[in-house]
């Protein structure tokens, strides 16, 4: 069985826990600890990078990319998991919580926001015309 299968058997497993008492797994090559946030991240090879340093991007909303080094550490990993509403949503969902999610308009705001620009809505669709 490889080392894939056995990490997600493992992922799967665990409701994992994000912040500063989340847990360790030994790693792969034995040679010490390694976080469990790397589950819900895609490691992109350093080789498509003009700087020569590996990355790592948010699996489930694609949009956060952290240098994947052994010195940068994975603090600002675990931080972007306890704010991605992608991954909090599928975290709730496994654990079969009915609990209602929470309604942060600043983070709303700049979904908008976004959107307006990405997209190129117009300002109206999002604010009455008439007033």
């Amino acid at each position: 069985e490889d080392n894939t299968t056995t990490v997600e058997k493992r992922r799967q497993d665990l409701d994992i826990p994000v912040g500063e008492h989340a847990p360790i797994i030994p790693n792969a090559s034995g040679s010490g600890p390694r976080s469990v946030v790397w589950h819900e991240y895609l490691v992109i090879p350093a080789s498509e990078f003009e700087d020569g340093m590996k990355r790592a991007t948010c699996k489930h909303c694609q949009g956060k990319t952290f240098i994947a080094d052994s010195r940068y550490g994975t603090s600002n990993m675990k931080k972007h998991l306890e704010k991605c509403a992608t991954y909090q949503a599928a975290k709730a969902a496994r654990a079969g919580s009915e609990e209602v999610a929470r309604f942060d308009p600043k983070v709303y705001r700049e979904l908008l926001a976004k959107a307006i620009i990405r997209r190129g809505f117009m300002w109206c669709l999002c604010n009455s015309c008439n007033s």
